[in-house]
């Protein structure tokens, strides 16, 4: 039930999205209607993509696994965000109050230490929090437990997009008035800094979306809803199920 009924949501999305297709408003910066144009056209695919997901046939092996559907994954995702974003955001917020390097210094930092502690949780328990709230866990090919080495592989892609972000925000920040940014609130601060981002970044952020789209696409497409990352890193994600948990309880 529940699953058809996120279902349902992200379909309604996927369609409402579509209509801001015909909206043509310009912003006065290249680089905020560039990734405004992008949105209008990702997201009515992805929602309505998600949504279809909710409404496959569950895929279970003769051994009792399931294999977890799309947006059951993307959930998982949005939990993790929130989990980290908010308490971030305060943090964040609390510390424009000070000088430039605390600010900067604390954005930089965190996020090396959320990717350093996401490896250490796949690598200890095959799940992150939204995972394990989501009842999901991450297993190699053969049914085994991640190593360090497939979790590397698995999130490869991602240091690299988060590796190229982080380098063109340092730029970004160090070209940019720290007393005019803080001036500014939440959504004004995130959009003065998209205005002020080098092509290249922008060519970086637009690839990424087309990325997450694809992996999306690729999860729809095959019977054991393996994304793009799971085929580098020869990973499947299925239920906390008999199977799984006796596989973890082995191994931890």
């Amino acid at each position: 039930m529940f699953k058809k009924l996120l279902g349902f949501v992200l379909i309604l999305f996927g369609v409402i999205s579509v209509f801001g297709i015909f909206f043509d408003r310009s912003s006065g910066s290249p680089n905020i209607d560039m990734m405004n144009n992008l949105t209008k056209v990702i997201y009515p695919f992805l929602f309505t993509f998600l949504g279809i997901g909710c409404f496959r046939k569950k895929h279970v092996t003769d051994e009792g696994v399931e294999y977890v559907e799309s947006p059951i994954r993307a959930l998982s995702m949005f939990i993790d965000s929130m989990i980290f974003t908010v308490p971030c955001f305060l943090i964040q917020t609390a510390l424009l109050k000070g000088p430039f390097f605390l600010y900067f210094g604390f954005t930089i930092l965190f996020g090396l230490f959320i990717q350093a502690l996401w490896a250490f949780l796949l690598v200890r328990f095959g799940a992150t929090p939204g995972k394990m709230l989501m009842k999901i866990v991450i297993l190699k090919d053969d049914m085994s437990q991640m190593g360090i080495r497939e979790v590397l592989l698995r999130m490869s892609v991602d240091l690299a997009w988060g590796l190229l972000s982080t380098i063109g925000s340092i730029l970004v920040f160090l070209s940019i008035s720290f007393e005019e940014f803080r001036s500014l609130g939440f959504q004004q601060r995130s959009l003065f800094l998209l205005g002020k981002y080098p092509t290249w970044l922008i060519f970086v952020i637009v690839i990424q979306q087309y990325w997450m789209w694809s992996e999306v696409i690729v999860m729809f497409f095959n019977r054991r809803r393996k994304a793009i990352h799971d085929y580098i890193a020869g990973t499947i994600v299925v239920k906390r199920m008999k199977k799984s948990e006796k596989i973890l309880s082995e191994n931890i």
